[in-house]
């Protein structure tokens, strides 16, 4: 891509980049993910959790995951919130 082609991305809502998985502090998706992030990384092959907000903006859970498998296990939903899983692969933390 040449620097005549770039853009800057649409900024929405607050001035936030219009992100996949936008992140939004404090929302009830925030909350519940706080309140249970324990049980889902107790799920073997969970790689991680977090929050953000699907393709048409419902806020949800997000759950990463090692493998297909794995994915199998993830509830849809928690507390009544949508759930999406993505398949990372091992997340290994980075030693500095």
């Amino acid at each position: 891509m040449s620097k005549a082609e770039f853009s800057v991305p649409n900024l929405k809502r607050n001035n936030r980049e219009d992100a996949a998985m936008p992140h939004y502090p404090g929302t009830q998706a925030d909350t519940l993910k706080q309140k249970r992030e324990k049980a889902l990384m107790a799920i073997e092959g969970v790689e991680g959790v977090g929050t953000g907000q699907d393709a048409i903006g419902n806020e949800g859970i997000v759950v990463y995951v090692r493998d297909a498998e794995v994915a199998k296990r993830i509830p849809r939903t928690v507390d009544g919130l949508n759930v999406q899983v993505q398949v990372t692969g091992p997340i290994d933390a980075l030693k500095r």
